[in-house]
């Protein structure tokens, strides 16, 4: 295992614990649309600067939405700070999959369909 790997096994369960925190701040919007988005910033401003100044993390907002960049993965969201952040999570875990054999049935070279091989007749 490579310390790119140690570090999003360390990362991904940060990333979950802060993304709860935030939930958990921000609460339900119960009719008060206007205080609901005024906890919701609140909150990922929160998260934006201790992924900043912790993880060195880089956040960006523009008019498609928002992204997060950090240990080398990018994600981004149209909808928040938090999505993004769900987002490089679930692509963090996938990096943390392990390798397919190399007998997999897949096709590696991209689209279509996996080469059939002959087999010998029953």
């Amino acid at each position: 295992m490579t310390l790119w790997h140690e570090n999003l096994q360390r990362l991904v369960p940060i990333v979950e614990e802060k993304l709860a925190s935030a939930h958990a701040v921000v609460g339900d919007m119960n009719g008060d649309y206007h205080g609901w988005k005024q906890r919701l910033n609140v909150a990922e401003a929160a998260l934006v600067e201790h992924f900043t100044d912790q993880e060195n993390a880089w956040f960006r907002e523009s008019s498609s939405g928002h992204s997060v960049r950090m240990a080398g993965i990018k994600a981004s969201s149209t909808i928040s700070v938090a999505s993004a952040l769900r987002n490089w999570r679930t692509a963090a875990q996938l990096k943390l999959l392990p390798e397919p054999a190399q007998d997999d049935v897949i096709n590696l070279q991209g689209s279509g369909p996996a080469p059939i091989e002959a087999r010998d007749a029953p």
